[in-house]
């Protein structure tokens, strides 16, 4: 060819060179990891060329420890796609952490296996793989998928308790919210209906639904179920005697369903037992012995039917009071046939 012409006697093919511009374009020793290609050329350079060819390269592409971590990454991968995650992290824990992806490659033998034990519902070992990885792909979003179907499965066994507490550490995650209402809302109720051997565990177990009723907030009808609970409480105390506080739980029910009537009813069974005496005393004339009945009262929070009388102990200014707590005294020339006169509405 030309080279001949011009009166040279060897060509020298340069496969050694090792910059990486060169490298880049399959040249120098770049063509050397192209074995196909370097064949077909040199075939090509022999038979075409008449003159004596030299070829100037290397002992091999890469050393033997690139040769070495190549082997070991490509192993790894093997393995892992039969799924013999162990094996796989041995080789791969092996490598220097930049090389390649064999670091997030290492992190998937530890979370692939998580994921395989959360599809077949072992969320033990599920959470304890994705807790040793909390960081990689989402390791922290599948730890709260297992610890939401952790608590589903303790709901469904009926360790209620143990589910609320999950859902509660699960915050805002899902419904997890919604599913520790509808617990909450169903122990309420569930302690309404509890049976109690002593009047003492009857009134714990209504605190305990109405507290729960109340710290549910306007969820479904907690509210009213709540004054519904206060309501049956107040019934109860009422049944067995326990006026006085079945009266206040009446009154702090305020104008809810018929708690106003039970109020009535109350002041009635409250007065009715010193009104009579106090009456009768004042017909008999011993109107010393129907004061003191009634100084036994509390004027100060007596229901509209009997104001008129708290009305005619005011205005007669015989009968002082002390902030309207009851009757402290009575002025010595009190003319207790008019005061008890005027008193007589009262009593009727």
């Amino acid at each position: 060819g030309e080279i001949a012409a011009r009166g040279y006697g060897e060509v020298n093919l340069n496969l050694g060179c090792p910059s990486g511009t060169v490298t880049a374009k399959k040249k120098g020793s770049g063509l050397l990891a192209e074995t196909d290609m370097l064949e077909q050329f040199l075939d090509r350079i022999y038979a075409a060329c008449p003159i004596d060819i030299s070829i100037k390269t290397r002992i091999g592409y890469q050393d033997a420890d690139e040769k070495w971590r190549e082997a070991t990454y490509e192993t790894a991968k093997i393995a892992m796609r039969q799924m013999r995650y162990p094996a796989a992290a041995d080789l791969l824990g092996q490598l220097p952490e930049d090389y390649a992806d064999a670091a997030s490659l290492l992190l998937d033998c530890t979370y692939l296996p998580a994921v395989n034990a959360y599809t077949r519902g072992d969320y033990e070992a599920a959470i304890a793989g994705f807790s040793q990885i909390p960081d990689h792909k989402d390791s922290r979003e599948m730890l709260s998928r297992c610890h939401y179907a952790q608590a589903d499965a303790l709901r469904e066994s009926g360790d209620v308790e143990a589910a609320a507490e999950m859902y509660a550490a699960l915050g805002d995650f899902e419904d997890a919210a919604e599913q520790l209402l509808a617990i909450r809302y169903a122990q309420a109720g569930e302690m309404l209906r509890a049976a109690a051997d002593t009047d003492e565990q009857t009134l714990h177990n209504m605190d305990s639904a109405i507290a729960m009723y109340e710290a549910l907030g306007d969820y479904v009808d907690a509210a009213d179920k709540a004054l519904k609970a206060r309501s049956a409480k107040a019934e109860f105390c009422f049944a067995r005697g326990a006026y006085a506080q079945a009266r206040e739980l009446f009154a702090a029910l305020g104008d809810y369903s018929d708690a106003p009537q039970h109020v009535e009813a109350m002041y009635d069974l409250y007065y009715g037992p010193v009104r009579n005496p106090a009456n009768q005393a004042y017909n008999e004339g011993r109107y010393a012995d129907a004061v003191m009945m009634l100084e036994q009262l509390d004027l100060t929070q007596l229901p509209a039917r009997y104001s008129e009388m708290l009305k005619v102990y005011k205005e007669s200014g015989e009968i002082k009071f002390a902030g309207d707590q009851g009757i402290v005294g009575i002025r010595e020339n009190l003319n207790e046939q008019v005061l008890f006169r005027k008193g007589a509405v009262a009593f009727g």
